[in-house]
């Protein structure tokens, strides 16, 4: 069976003891993006966790001093391994990683990604809720499109 779920990916995992992108520490990166989802949808967080892969490019906790160079190498290797999937890259370090050109919100012309600003408590571009919606609705979109798709053995 091909797995449909969207896959996001995002830098590292600042909590200890989490799995990437994880809901369930509130205020996390993991829990404003399905939040983002739910505030425009009847999402709930079991359906958020079952139909999205979340993965980051880096492993540890803390970001090495040359986490940037890191995490390109890492993009190459994951690159290759996702290049037929619908992957949602979360923020800029994450899209130069994996060699995605294109602004925000702008699909890439070769495969199927797609980059949104990083959603974590720093980023003041959610601060708009206009941004906010938009991106949850994209990221809903996505989800549900893919989950219709049909699987295939």
């Amino acid at each position: 069976m091909s797995d449909v779920r969207l896959y996001i990916l995002g830098l590292n995992q600042p909590q200890t003891g989490h799995p990437p992108l994880d809901t369930r520490p509130v205020g996390s990166a993991g829990h404003r993006l399905w939040r983002m989802v739910s505030d425009v949808s009847d999402m709930t967080e079991e359906d958020w966790l079952e139909q999205t892969q979340r993965v980051n490019i880096l492993s540890g906790e803390a970001l090495p001093k040359d986490y940037r160079s890191a995490s390109r190498n890492r993009g190459d290797y994951i690159g290759a391994m996702i290049q037929r999937r619908t992957v949602l890259l979360l923020g800029e370090v994450v899209a130069n990683a994996m060699r995605h050109d294109e602004p925000p919100f702008v699909w890439a012309r070769d495969r199927d990604w797609i980059t949104i600003p990083h959603p974590s408590g720093k980023n003041l571009f959610y601060n708009n809720p206009v941004h906010r919606a938009a991106a949850g609705l994209l990221i809903r979109d996505i989800v549900i499109g893919l989950a219709q798709e049909p699987r295939t053995a």
